[in-house]
């Protein structure tokens, strides 16, 4: 009779455990489309995760694109269990290096892959003695499965976002540029303006916008950084210069062809 009690009570327990995990699950499946920022995914995961597996604790981490680990850890109880501790430390390392979660009776852990990139890791632990139910790793797993669509969608809108930004800067940018040659023309009164930038990337220097300029000088004014041009002198020494006579720093071709011998130049340096 003993026996039969304690198998209905463990019937009870794992039907009550299992109504729990899958309430769980409705509800942060719910969620999803209100969270939009990866720290609240991953707080919200973290969190019905602890809780319905009645552990003693929970942690949640999330890996920057450089790699540095934001953990968001979370107690349910006045015991934080091995939160901070080298076995904890186990655990992160692993996920980075891209190595097996350490195996352990007293924890369970779902590191969130997508595709060939660790996103993070979701763990829940017991306190020393206490063991980790059994369907609690398959409850990690499908848990995992549904935080890991909602941070594909977070770093999606967090692409998008980043390409507004930059899109917004390029747009003001070039408000600056065309502000630049205006001010050079209208207000200063000279004849022609251009504005000549620094590629790093490329190791170049390029004529990028022009006022007044004659057609076909900006596509031929392209130098390399070391080239022994007036305008990578002017940018590599920051020296402003001004010139009403040939020197040699000048490209001949475009000096001769538009008749630059007729001008006054100066080359200013923008910091």
């Amino acid at each position: 009779e003993r026996k039969q009690q304690a198998r209905l009570e463990s019937i009870r327990l794992s039907f009550e455990r299992a109504t729990d995990q899958a309430q769980a699950l409705w509800t942060f499946s719910n969620d999803l489309d209100q969270l939009f920022r990866s720290e609240d995914l991953i707080r919200q995961a973290v969190t019905l995760a602890t809780d319905t597996s009645r552990a003693d604790w929970g942690l949640g981490v999330i890996f920057s694109d450089d790699g540095t680990p934001k953990e968001f850890p979370y107690t349910p109880t006045d015991s934080r269990g091995p939160l901070g501790t080298e076995a904890v430390r186990e655990l992160i390392r692993a996920a980075q290096e891209g190595q097996p979660a350490p195996r352990s009776a007293e924890c369970a852990v779902e590191f969130l892959k997508l595709e060939n990139r660790t996103l993070g890791l979701l763990a829940v632990g017991m306190a020393a003695g206490r063991t980790v139910p059994s369907t609690v790793p398959v409850f990690l797993q499908t848990l995992g499965g549904a935080l890991r669509n909602g941070l594909r969608r977070t770093l999606l809108i967090s692409s998008l976002r980043r390409i507004e930004q930059a899109t917004l800067g390029a747009y003001d940018f070039d408000f600056e540029l065309n502000d630049t040659l205006r001010e050079a023309t209208e207000d200063l009164h000279m004849e022609f303006a251009t504005i000549t930038l620094k590629d790093d990337y490329r190791g170049m220097v390029e004529t990028v916008r022009g006022r007044n300029v004659p057609p076909g000088l900006l596509r031929r004014s392209r130098y390399k950084m070391d080239d022994d041009d007036i305008q990578t002198h002017v940018i590599n020494t920051g020296i402003t210069v001004v010139l009403d006579e040939m020197n040699k720093r000048f490209n001949l071709e475009i000096f001769e062809f538009f008749e630059h011998h007729k001008l006054a130049r100066i080359w200013v340096p923008l910091h």
